[in-house]
């Protein structure tokens, strides 16, 4: 229904900031936080909004490569979104691709002596982390393989289509 992706785009552009648009809040009220930053540039990605917006697109990378993976505390949902929208955000200019970079070599140097090598949970990734006590273990091992998993989930060519886009029928690219 058209109504509910104007809606969409509504709702993000009620909770962007800074100086381009490309930060982003939980609420219009609310301070900017990476994860909803990272959250907001994936959504205007799939919605197919961000290369209208290439500053907005320019201004998220830069705030999300300043804040990289951490494990104090691992924060396994932040890292799911960032890694996605740097991910498919690579191909829009040689600072977008060491953005990416950067991030990817810092996710995995982050993401992989966190996983569990021995004993009845190994191959998990420990719930000992941000939001880890409300999804547990299967919640921080599924959000740690789909960041590993990025690069042929999204591949245009085994797809056969740009995977970025959300299908909302006509009006789709309207913009």
């Amino acid at each position: 229904r058209p109504e509910a992706w104007r809606g969409i785009e509504r709702f993000l552009q009620s909770v962007e900031k800074g100086k381009l648009g490309g930060l982003a809040s939980y609420q219009d009220t609310s301070p900017v936080t990476p994860t909803m930053t990272a959250e907001a540039l994936y959504c205007r990605q799939i919605l197919g909004i961000s290369n209208s917006r290439r500053g907005a697109a320019r201004e998220a990378a830069a705030y999300l490569g300043a804040t990289p993976p951490t494990d104090r505390p691992a924060n396994f949902y932040y890292w799911y979104y960032a890694t996605l929208a740097l991910h498919h955000n690579r191909h829009e200019s040689h600072n977008a691709r060491e953005a990416w970079r950067d991030w990817n070599e810092r996710l995995k140097q982050t993401l992989l002596p966190l996983q569990v090598t021995s004993g009845q949970n190994a191959g998990s990734w420990t719930p000992n982390s941000l939001w880890g006590g409300y999804g547990g273990r299967v919640y921080t091992t599924a959000l740690s393989t789909m960041c590993l998993e990025v690069y042929y989930r999204y591949d245009e060519d085994l797809l056969g289509r740009d995977p970025w886009l959300a299908t909302r029928g006509s009006d789709a690219y309207r913009r």
